[in-house]
């Protein structure tokens, strides 16, 4: 669903950072960490694990930019909701903003809100999500699957069973992995826009979005359904890299 950071520099911060924190831990514990945090990396465990491993082995050190960087001058994000199929990026105009619809949800008096919840995410699945995939397949024949990550807040039993109301196939996340960005298409997706607007500056959150809005069209039907396509054998890549990342040429 959302779009997450595989940049190498902050990867390698965590890691030495976890480090200094944890004198202790050892690829394995820091692993586990990370995976069980709200936004796991995309490399499965065994991959991962090899990666901090030699993170560690290059330094030990933390930056002095991230010792010293100020948190409460870090940028705040914008979470947007986007799905692909052969027909193409849904919704196909724009993706969802979904820090915006949560801003327009009560919250009992307490401003507003800007927090994420079970319940709410089922919610946001009935009134944004399915419309917004039964719009995409309703002149088709086709059967739409859903497939989403495995964020605590997504697999709660309301969320569940809102996502079953609407969808007869689905992916469950005990067939999935966690984050698979080398073969899920829509975090390819994710990934070229952010690397799109990396280093851009923003007045204001409209100026931001409308750049996401303009990178999204980019990817035409075409394109998106080439990427479907490829699913199997970006699956075998993986298979033989050993779980590695896939650079694509």
């Amino acid at each position: 669903m959302s779009n997450i950071a595989q940049d190498k520099k902050e990867f390698r911060s965590i890691v030495l950072g976890l480090k200094k924190l944890n004198p202790s831990w050892q690829a394995p514990d820091i692993s586990t960490f990370l995976q069980e945090s709200e936004k796991p990396p995309l490399l499965k465990r065994h991959a991962l694990i090899k990666r901090i491993s030699r993170t560690l082995k290059r330094g030990e050190e933390i930056p002095s930019s991230l010792i010293n960087a100020p948190t409460e001058k870090f940028q705040k994000g914008i979470i947007f909701w986007g799905a692909i199929s052969s027909q193409g990026l849904i919704p196909a105009t724009a993706p969802i903003n979904l820090t915006e619809w949560l801003r327009q949800q009560p919250s009992n008096g307490k401003g507003p809100r800007m927090y994420l919840t079970g319940e709410l995410y089922g919610k946001f699945v009935a009134e944004k999500v399915a419309p917004a995939i039964q719009r995409a397949f309703e002149n088709t024949h086709l059967q739409p699957i859903f497939q989403d990550d495995q964020d605590s807040k997504q697999r709660t039993s309301f969320a569940m069973t809102t996502i079953e109301s609407f969808f007869d196939e689905r992916i469950s996340p005990e067939d999935d992995d966690a984050k698979f960005a080398d073969v899920w298409p829509i975090e390819r997706v994710w990934g070229a826009i952010k690397e799109k607007i990396r280093g851009k500056q923003f007045k204001n959150e409209a100026q931001r979005k409308k750049e996401i809005v303009k990178q999204w069209k980019n990817f035409t039907a075409i394109k998106c359904k080439e990427m479907i396509k490829k699913i199997p054998n970006r699956l075998r890549q993986i298979i033989d890299q050993d779980g590695e990342q896939i650079h694509d040429h």
